[in-house]
């Protein structure tokens, strides 16, 4: 199972295999490439990269923490560093669905996210 056409074929179908690690041959030697974890927006719901994205985290006490370093242990919704996101997610409780909430999310948290996306946008 070297080749991802036998490796595919072993699994069945391709679907499968597509949450597997590429297999990239480069001459004689074989490396894997890693895949990069993909989070949805709570605004735009558009799919981006991890590391791209802002992160609220829910822990088990229902306790909501704004997570800088994106580590955080709990439950996680992640919004696109913009504001126009900002404002569909708070309009349209994208981060009480993500998170799974009753209540609304604090306005405090909102606060810390617009001065994350602001310095950010100071510095491009």
């Amino acid at each position: 199972m070297t080749d991802n056409g036998q490796l595919i074929a072993f699994l069945g179908n391709s679907e499968q295999a597509n949450f597997l690690p590429r297999t990239v041959f480069r001459g004689s030697l074989m490396m894997i490439e890693k895949r990069i974890p993909v989070r949805r927006c709570a605004g735009c719901m558009e799919h981006s990269d991890k590391k791209e994205l802002l992160r609220l985290a829910k822990n088990k006490d229902g306790e909501i923490s704004f997570d800088l370093s994106g580590k955080n242990p709990g439950r996680g919704a992640y919004i696109c560093r913009n504001m126009q996101c900002l404002a569909k997610a708070r309009k349209k409780r994208g981060f009480e669905r993500a998170l799974k909430l009753k209540g609304e999310v604090p306005h405090e948290i909102y606060e810390k996210i617009e001065r994350e996306i602001g310095t950010e946008n100071q510095f491009k």
